[in-house]
C-alpha cells in the first residue's frame, strides 16, 4: 500500500524531477526508501543513497560546527538517514 501512495513520487524523480521545493526532501527520501525496503525493491539502495549524500552535502553548508552536528543528530528523520547509511554500510565490509 505505501508503494502505491508514493509512486506518483519514485515516477516523478525517476523521470527526472526534483524534490526540490518541498518541505521536507530528506523525510520523502527516507519514506521512498522504507517503503522499497520494507517490499524488498532493489532501488531502496538508491533512494539511501540520495537521501544520505544531499543530507551530506546540506551538512558541508552549514560553517558552524555546532549548528551542523545539531543539523545532522538533532532533525529525527537526519538521524534515520545517517543510522541506515551507516547500517547498510558496515554490513556490506
Amino acid at each position: 500500500m505505501a508503494l502505491r501512495e508514493l509512486q506518483g513520487v519514485l515516477e516523478h524523480v525517476a523521470g527526472g524531477g526534483s524534490l526540490d521545493g518541498t518541505d521536507a526532501p530528506r523525510l520523502i527520501e527516507l519514506t521512498c526508501y522504507r517503503a522499497l525496503a520494507q517490499a524488498g525493491d532493489a532501488r531502496a539502495d538508491a533512494w539511501l543513497a540520495r537521501a544520505y549524500e544531499a543530507l551530506q552535502a546540506q551538512a558541508l553548508r552549514i560553517a558552524d560546527a555546532a549548528i551542523r552536528r545539531g543539523f545532522l543528530h538533532n532533525i529525527p528523520h537526519h538521524r534515520e538517514i545517517a543510522a541506515a547509511w551507516s547500517t547498510r554500510h558496515e554490513g556490506s565490509r
